[in-house]
């Protein structure tokens, strides 16, 4: 392998490139990946961009930003006046390990979780792994499943998606359309079921209780199915490449749970589209026309 792609990652599947991989250098721009990862994708993902958009690698955009700061000395720790360490660095990757490693040896008691270890469960959180691994130590050994994740209350239900949680996501958003197929229903057969405007008015609230329960519970429960898919994940890695090696299975956990926010945005799209045409087959079957919704939501 070129020494230009030395920890540096595949564009299209976000996997760091290992010795003996075969590379393939977009022409336009640059930017390296896997040769199978290239006749996957069939072109560059960055091919709206070409013309504008030079591939440097994580390596050369820190290295850059670190020339402009000041002309420090790499790797070489220093300790400032208050007696905090000070880290040089050359590389995002490389401050993520002397981070990670910090942190695995501050939670070394950290107990094995069906066979995945604390080091697994870092690389498949990625970003603020600070926080998560202390929070699933607490999980696992007090028993405490109630552990408040503010941001999936806030960006519900699109932080599942963020978090690679996808089947979590989708039941959730399936309960919260459920909530307002309820309304839809009720509105729409109220004279059949006898249902007066006090009747409707009760029903409305009690459904819009439902969606904040959702979000409540996710709230307090997020960190514990997040827990609960990251091992499941990682298991199921672990056992399909038995025979790798341990960087290269870390390196598959760490693709498989990075955070995303274009993909959750598009995921939670796309779920919710199929959602409403699989709702909305419902109530054409129920004879709920598209013009009668419009006159029960206004």
């Amino acid at each position: 392998m070129h020494e230009q792609f030395k920890n540096e990652k595949c564009a299209a599947c976000g996997m760091k490139f290992f010795d003996d991989e075969d590379i393939v250098v977009c022409p336009e721009c640059g930017a390296p990946y896997h040769r199978e990862c290239w006749n996957r994708v069939g072109t560059c993902i960055h091919s709206a961009e070409h013309g504008s958009y030079e591939w440097k690698g994580d390596s050369a955009e820190l290295r850059e930003h670190l020339e402009n700061v000041e002309s420090a000395r790499i790797n070489k720790p220093e300790t400032s006046e208050d007696g905090f360490e000070i880290f040089h660095v050359e590389s995002y990757d490389e401050y993520r390990e002397i981070m990670d490693r910090k942190l695995l040896e501050q939670q070394k008691d950290f107990e094995e979780i069906d066979g995945v270890t604390a080091q697994e469960l870092l690389k498949f959180v990625g970003k603020n792994g600070y926080y998560y691994l202390p929070v699933f130590k607490d999980i696992r050994k007090n028993n405490k499943l109630l552990k408040l994740n503010f941001a999936s209350f806030l960006f519900f239900p699109i932080h599942c998606f963020y978090r690679r949680m996808n089947l979590f996501g989708v039941i959730m958003m399936i309960l919260l359309f459920l909530s307002t197929e309820t309304r839809i229903l009720l509105n729409y057969f109220a004279d059949n079921l006898g249902l007066s405007s006090s009747d409707l008015a009760v029903a409305y609230i009690v459904t819009a209780m439902i969606s904040l329960a959702l979000n409540i519970f996710a709230l307090m429960f997020f960190n514990y199915f997040y827990l609960k898919t990251a091992v499941r994940k990682i298991k199921t890695i672990k056992q399909q490449y038995p025979d790798e090696s341990r960087e290269r299975i870390l390196a598959r956990i760490e693709a498989a749970g990075k955070p995303g926010i274009f993909y959750a945005i598009a995921f939670s799209f796309c779920t919710a589209i199929a959602m409403m045409l699989v709702f909305q087959l419902i109530n054409n079957t129920l004879g709920i026309s598209i013009s009668v919704l419009k006159e029960l939501v206004n």
